[in-house]
């Protein structure tokens, strides 16, 4: 009980010994503690927590606690930690799966109030020499992590941590370097944290985060830096070396350089220097930006390869028919430039997207001619499209007129369509034409009938030269 008291003092924490040695060696009292378990709360000294230190050793400098009236410490390590969490099926953890989660809303503090005493009475603390760190999924799924070493340092309200954490599949390891900063409640509300590792499995981990979503395969290597502020993170940025991701029909690969950030109204991505798949073909584009808000999600990027795009898409099968529809018919190759993807959250299946079209071709589908080296600009929704051309020498083709391409020095003018109920409807503006030899105006309307749909198609153009 003496010794109970002693190491609650140290602790500032009611305590439980199972059993401890103590030497007396010159002004220090050399103690080993075993089976060291903490209690709830200071005034709850039978509620017991359910993380037990299996040593415990600490030197007490018995001197200098009498000039200090205080323990004070010469060192302090844990050694062979073993900790399980458990996931509840609401996705919360805790720390035995027979606690109820209502009791676990002090944990944190507990164990932070707990870090804290010793890192005051200890700056440089040894945690551990070897812990046993097991995570068992609500679905079956486990996650082991063994053999780690964790460095604690305290000065000025600011504690660091260093850690080595190894993964008991395939031999991974992980480094970690970590910046507390405590506030006035005594808590790590912020900090910022350095996280480096060459390739780790995390399968097991996507599993338990995302039981609904079926991962075969998830690997992931890089260097991450974190800032986290009032418990909430708001930065993550950093090189990602290795991305593996496995589920349902897809398989996904990626590397290059991402920047996270959390603000007030969105959040919002930045991925550069990117080279990324999707079941082996490339998706055709190197850096792209990614804002969402309450109502949109839009992506943005520079420069799009389509004939690296357009396979990609074909390939998602959760992809809305009005878009899969359209982009299969028409094939569109070529680059476009300064696209953007405006995506409504709470209805999905509406959608604007834009982009300037420095070299562009689709083939003929539905009323749409055919169109090849096409310079201009283009808007897609879910209700139909546009596309602009400003002038440029252009290729155009009406299989149903004529069965080659009119090559023109000079296009310019307007396309639209629309998909409505029972047809799609294609018409232009005054098209201007340069042919060489003289100078070419018209005007297109065309309508066919959408599956089902009796509507009479039709074909009408205006020339004037």
């Amino acid at each position: 009980q003496h010794a109970a008291a002693m190491i609650a003092t140290v602790l500032q924490h009611p305590v439980q010994l199972e059993n401890f040695q103590v030497q007396l060696i010159g002004w220090q009292l050399d103690f080993q503690l075993h089976q060291v378990q903490l209690a709830m709360a200071a005034d709850d000294k039978q509620s017991l927590l359910p993380l037990v230190l299996d040593t415990l050793s600490l030197k007490i400098n018995i001197l200098r606690s009498l000039q200090k009236r205080t323990m004070v410490l010469d060192r302090l390590q844990i050694s062979n930690l073993q900790l399980d969490l458990y996931q509840q099926p609401s996705g919360a953890w805790t720390f035995n799966p027979t606690v109820m989660e209502k009791t676990q809303a002090g944990l944190s503090n507990v164990n932070q109030a707990v870090l804290l005493a010793l890192l005051k009475q200890q700056p440089d603390l040894l945690l551990t020499t070897y812990a046993l760190l097991r995570l068992h999924g609500s679905q079956g799924t486990k996650l082991v992590l063994h053999n780690n070493l964790i460095n604690l340092t305290q000065e000025d309200g600011v504690v660091v941590i260093s850690a080595q954490l190894k993964f008991d599949q395939h031999g991974d390891s992980l480094h970690i370097q970590a910046r507390l900063f405590q506030d006035k409640d005594n808590l790590f509300s912020n900090g910022h944290c350095y996280v480096i590792s060459d390739g780790i499995e995390l399968t097991p981990l996507a599993a338990m985060l995302q039981p609904d979503f079926v991962v075969k395969q998830l690997r992931v290597g890089g260097q991450l830096w974190l800032h986290w502020q009032n418990g909430q993170i708001t930065q993550a940025r950093g090189q990602l070396d290795q991305w593996q991701l496995r589920y349902d029909n897809y398989e996904t690969k990626a590397s290059g350089k991402f920047d996270w950030q959390q603000l007030s109204d969105r959040w919002q991505l930045q991925l550069t220097n990117l080279e990324a798949s999707l079941n082996g073909q490339p998706v055709g584009f190197t850096e792209v930006a990614i804002v969402v808000n309450a109502q949109h999600v839009i992506a943005r990027t520079a420069q799009l390869e389509l004939n690296q795009t357009v396979p990609v898409l074909s390939m998602i099968d959760e992809l809305p028919a009005r878009i899969k529809q359209p982009m299969q018919g028409l094939v569109p190759t070529g680059q476009i430039e300064q696209a953007q993807l405006l995506i409504a959250k709470k209805k999905p299946q509406e959608f604007l997207f834009s982009a300037a079209m420095t070299d562009v071709g689709i083939t003929a589908w539905k009323s749409v001619p055919e169109v090849a080296h096409a310079r201009g600009h283009i808007w897609l929704s879910h209700r139909g499209g546009k596309v602009q051309l400003d002038g440029f020498p252009t290729n155009l083709g009406f299989s149903k007129l004529h069965d080659q391409l009119w090559k023109f020095n000079h296009l310019q003018g307007q396309f639209t369509w629309d998909y409505l109920a029972d047809r799609y409807r294609f018409h232009s503006s005054l098209i201007q034409m340069d042919t060489g030899t003289g100078l070419i105006y018209c005007t297109l309307s065309a309508e066919s009938p959408r599956r089902g749909s009796d509507v009479t198609p039709f074909l009408q153009l205006s020339i004037g030269i």
